[in-house]
């Protein structure tokens, strides 16, 4: 079967199927990112550790940048398999294992491994759900050894961040020095038009056509017209690399403690009136592990318009119809912005509520995304609004602490604005620009063509996340056992693999999913450790990511709230700033007006009447010219 004649659901239908709903999941940013098929198998860890040295095998003299931009293939045309060898580093998979199996590689791209070591630095997102050898650091694993030994790229991190304005501000401090990295990963809003109006954004258009892979880039782009450049090109050209996340990467369904609802006699909520009445019992019935008095009702953080993990968005989209930062379509078909909607008011009253009564969270309002799963972890919550791969995170570790635990994944409760949430596009607005200078745009679209080919085609067994035997897995009664939360993908530079589980085909899960449900045709007997591991599912995990993933898909198109404004920030966007977050400094008054507002409103800080005070202020510092500017725009759409 072709992939253009598989419906939405038969995507859902095969992609869930993952053990643990491991390659649904995606990291992106929250907005974005999110885990991945990624955080199915996404756990904590400490955020970053000191940088080891490459090892010796791999390391060579870095070249002068001239000597970068000129070099030369290596003179033996090895297989990548000898390259690794050589090199004194593991093949993945098991090859040498009894119930092993071998990880293969496409051919090594034109004039690769370079003679010449090219160092190539970038910004890197490093948060609690990465973690590293013991020894090894963001720039010194087993991915970077890897570059250096097949390609002859050698990955420096300039410095790491972890959440969104963690990112904007180094991003805001490395523009004010002149002092960008090469690679400038995840960067969106007004930091990438800043960048782009200040020409500090190396142009890729020529690189791209000469280079970019036709089989593996282009043509999976191709049936997507524009959108994988409508913020990845600036006035016509094409300034950076997008990132593109998994198809209903980010599309959240009420995971919900059925053992707790079993024990008070509950149902599961439908409206979102019986969702505050199942959470309040759940607190008052202590049913959580912690000390007495700290059990919640649900899971929340910081972001407040969407996130990949514990997110706002179900409620606040059924209460509203919108979201904070998200345009729609209004009565007179022009485009108005959720964040100073009249029906926002409401959400804010409604969440208020929640707060003064602990039904989520006292820390929320600084609490990073990736640790609410914390919360679910360890048994402190009953509810939460995630994406389905978090029957093999979250929800499994919660069983993991707790075996007792049944968690099962619910459609979102209805508001007065019916069942709405987050709609997620696979082409977010999030790019990976090159720094204005950078000589080597060649080099870094043939790692990105490598990478992809290799984890998006299910031939090689990569799957986008390689494991390695006594590295990220062990085999024990021949079956994968995996080595805390060690992850090949996470310890990737570039668009594909990395933090929040990148890559290039929007369908990639899809394509990787099919070849693993025809191993069903293999007798077990004759299966490898890998195989046995895909069809056992001890916990159930597996059997429920099916099952969310399903009602994701089925529900996505009518529940989604799409964002109607695809293009880059607008002029006074810009200016003023409309991120929902608090990094931009004087730039970002707008963005950081409405957080402040609704935190200090939702946390009881000020009155209900001060989101009319601050809609006033919004329109008047530059929120009615922004309207004025994204509906100029939208009359070139229709």
């Amino acid at each position: 079967m072709k992939d253009t004649q598989i419906t939405r659901r038969d995507f859902v239908r095969i992609s869930a199927l993952a053990a643990g709903g491991a390659a649904l999941a995606a990291c992106s940013k929250a907005t974005t990112a999110a885990p991945t098929a990624a955080p199915a198998t996404e756990k904590p860890a400490e955020p970053t550790k000191a940088a080891a040295e490459p090892t010796k095998a791999v390391a060579q003299p870095t070249a002068t940048k001239a000597a970068q931009a000129t070099a030369t293939s290596a003179p033996l045309a090895l297989t990548a398999e000898d390259l690794l060898t050589k090199a004194g580093l593991p093949l993945p998979g098991a090859p040498n294992n009894p119930k092993g199996w071998k990880i293969t590689f496409p051919g090594l791209p034109e004039g690769m491994p370079l003679a010449e070591l090219l160092t190539i630095t970038s910004s890197r997102r490093v948060d609690s759900t990465v973690a590293f050898a013991e020894g090894d650091g963001v720039d010194n694993n087993h991915f970077t050894r890897y570059m250096q030994a097949l390609l002859g790229i050698e990955w420096k991190a300039a410095w790491t961040w972890i959440g969104a304005d963690d990112g904007d501000q180094k991003y805001n401090l490395a523009m004010a020095a002149n002092d960008l990295p090469d690679l400038c990963e995840n960067v969106g809003g007004t930091i990438l038009v800043k960048m782009y109006e200040a020409d500090m954004v190396e142009d890729i258009t020529d690189a791209f056509e000469n280079t970019a892979s036709q089989q593996w880039v282009k043509d999976k782009w191709a049936p997507y017209g524009n959108l994988p450049w409508a913020y990845a090109s600036y006035k016509g050209r094409k300034m950076g690399w997008p990132y593109v996340e998994r198809l209903i990467q980010n599309d959240k369904v009420m995971w919900m403690r059925q053992d707790w609802l079993d024990k008070l006699g509950l149902t599961a909520p439908t409206t979102l009136d019986e969702l505050y009445a199942v959470a309040t019992a759940f607190k008052k019935g202590e049913l959580g592990q912690g000390a007495p008095g700290t059990t919640l009702g649900i899971a929340a953080q910081q972001e407040l318009g969407y996130s990949w993990y514990g997110s706002f968005d179900p409620i606040v989209g059924s209460i509203a119809g919108t979201l904070p930062g998200y345009w729609t379509e209004d009565e007179n078909g022009n485009l108005a912005t959720g964040t100073i909607n009249p029906k926002m008011k409401d959400a804010l009253a409604f969440l208020a509520q929640w707060y003064k009564e602990g039904l989520i969270p006292a820390d929320f309002p600084t609490r990073p995304t990736a640790e609410a799963e914390k919360l679910i972890a360890g048994n402190q919550a009953g509810i939460h609004f995630t994406p389905s791969w978090d029957s093999g995170w979250g929800c499994a570790e919660s069983k993991t602490n707790d075996p007792n635990a049944v968690w099962k994944p619910y459609d979102i409760p209805a508001g007065p604005a019916g069942k709405k949430k987050h709609w997620s596009n696979p082409f977010t607005s999030y790019v990976n620009p090159l720094r204005k200078g950078f000589q080597n745009a060649e080099a870094f679209i043939k790692q990105t063509n490598y990478l992809a080919e290799w984890g998006e085609n299910p031939e090689y067994r990569c799957f986008n996340n390689p494991g390695i035997e006594d590295v990220t897995f062990e085999i024990k009664d021949n079956r994968i056992s995996y080595i805390s939360n060690l992850s090949f993908m996470k310890w990737a530079f570039g668009p594909v693999m990395g933090t929040g589980g990148g890559g290039v085909d929007p369908n990639r899960d899809l394509t990787n999913l099919k070849f693993r449900e025809a191993w069903a045709s293999i007798p077990e007997d004759q299966r490898d450790a890998e195989q046995l591991t895909y069809f056992d599912d001890p916990t159930g995990a597996s059997k429920l990511g099916v099952e969310a993933a399903l009602l994701a898909g089925e529900v996505s198109e009518a529940e989604g709230i799409k964002n109607m404004f695809n293009s880059l920030p607008t002029k006074t966007m810009v200016e003023m700033g409309t991120d929902l977050g608090t990094s931009g400094g004087e730039n970002n008054r707008l963005g950081t007006l409405a957080v402040e507002t609704y935190m200090s409103i939702i946390t009881g800080q000020k009155s209900l009447e001060a989101f009319d005070e601050f809609v006033t202020t919004w329109k008047a510092l530059g929120g009615d010219q922004i309207t004025a500017e994204v509906n100029e725009w939208w009359a070139t759409q229709k």
